[in-house]
């Protein structure tokens, strides 16, 4: 994986973390991983003891598993039970369905037998040891010959093996950068801290178009209040690594005065964008930026759910109509997208890369953060004047595009079965005070 898989962080976690989770149902936990290593550092953290090959072992699985089996017969349990560290989400029960097999088994699912995943009994200890003395055979083939049964799991997705794509390591080595931390998911792409030379930098692999684009875009913005890319290409980008020692949500939740000065570092950020390789307006976008009004498909098809998703979509019908000064917008400029850098100052990141009315880049800074600092009509009312006052917009059109925003953010969530009161009541207070401000 280009950096040890128990410390691969996905979903907020280290991969080992998972692999506990897994096996939460033992009375004994311990990790099989060599001395000094990052998995061994982790184990010691959480107060689990850390079981080395034997020596002489060869590498590979089994003879983790033979360390395991003597420790459990240390801790005078029959059986074994193993997961490995390259699933992010395996099945919680694991251990339970293969204990109700009555023997040795391993988990099976539609997409193939998923051997370390199992239950082994210690009685296999001098077996092993005299298979590994001779020979390093496949996992599977001590199993068939130990009478393992297959255990069927329905959820194949539970299994799927989180090697991260080959793109991380090739691009390490083309591009003659050096690991400085251990890679991590998120939703839509694999990141690993590296450096190239002396520079602190981000290499990212998208595995979403949109992600994708906004890395063109990014480029396209070079470095004018945006993270710089230093590489890109149609599978890959690198990015300078933003210190991001000021956090801008925290700081809207300490005090009004805070708050203020958040939303206006948003404000000046989204200026700086908007100037960036700018003309005379119309602005001439670059090919990767779509067009504004598509974005708000979700919203035409949600309008008749909900009186404020109808009014948000007549407001978005209004603006995109009206198309006041077009210009490239980041799409999704919030306290979290906005980072700083002792030596940068701030620059905006993941970008949307869109191309359409500048006003609606400032719509999610009222929709954040996404506490109950946004849902304050008296916040909102306030925060809505404070950029109007920056972006030199009037104050109907700043609350509607928040309008129309919050009632597109609601759609998007309400299509994915999640819940969107927050979106929601936004969208209602920005829809009460654009009608008091008309």
């Amino acid at each position: 994986m280009g950096w040890e898989k128990a410390a691969v962080i996905v979903n907020g976690r280290p991969l080992l973390d998972a692999a506990l989770a897994s096996l939460s149902d033992c009375d004994f936990l311990a990790v099989n991983a060599t001395a000094e290593s990052q998995a061994a550092r982790l184990a010691t953290a959480r107060d689990l003891p850390v079981l080395e090959d034997g020596e002489g072992m060869p590498d590979g699985p089994l003879s983790g598993v033979l360390a395991g089996l003597e420790w459990a017969r240390l801790q005078g349990a029959a059986w074994l039970a193993t997961s490995p560290c390259d699933l992010a989400s395996p099945p919680t029960d694991l251990v339970a369905r293969l204990v109700a097999a009555g023997g040795p088994a391993y988990a099976l699912a539609s997409d193939g037998r998923h051997p370390l995943s199992a239950l082994w009994p210690t009685s296999l200890i001098a077996p092993l040891r005299a298979i590994l003395a001779r020979d390093h055979p496949p996992v599977r083939t001590v199993q068939d010959e130990a009478g393992f049964q297959a255990v069927a799991f329905p959820d194949a997705a539970a299994f799927a093996n989180l090697n991260t794509p080959g793109g991380l390591t090739d691009r390490l080595s083309a591009w003659k950068l050096a690991a400085d931390g251990p890679p991590f998911r998120t939703p839509s792409s694999w990141l690993q801290p590296v450096r190239s030379g002396e520079t602190a930098a981000m290499l990212k692999l998208p595995f979403e178009e949109e992600e994708r684009t906004g890395g063109e875009i990014l480029a396209w913005f070079d470095g004018r209040a945006a993270a710089r890319v230093l590489r890109i290409d149609k599978e890959a980008v690198l990015l300078e690594r933003l210190a991001g020692d000021i956090d801008l949500a925290a700081m809207a939740g300490r005090a009004l005065a805070d708050d203020e000065a958040a939303c206006v570092i948003l404000c000046e950020v989204v200026a700086a964008l908007h100037a960036a390789r700018s003309g005379p307006p119309p602005q001439s976008p670059p090919p990767q930026a779509r067009p504004l009004r598509p974005w708000f498909a979700a919203l035409t098809r949600r309008a008749a759910d909900h009186s404020v998703l109808a009014a948000a979509w007549r407001q978005a019908d209004r603006l995109l109509t009206e198309n006041r000064d077009p210009r490239v917008l980041h799409g999704d400029i919030h306290h979290g997208n906005v980072l700083h850098d002792p030596a940068r100052g701030w620059r905006a990141i993941d970008p949307k890369g869109l191309f359409g009315p500048r006003g609606y880049d400032y719509a999610n800074i009222l929709r954040n953060p996404l506490t109950d600092l946004a849902r304050d009509p008296a916040r909102l009312d306030h925060m809505a004047r404070v950029i109007a006052g920056k972006a030199d917009l009037p104050l109907p059109e700043v609350l509607g595009w928040t309008l129309a925003h919050a009632g597109l953010s609601a759609a998007w969530t309400l299509e994915s079965g999640g819940d969107a009161s927050h979106s929601l009541a936004v969208a209602a207070a920005a829809a009460a005070r654009l009608q008091a401000a008309t």
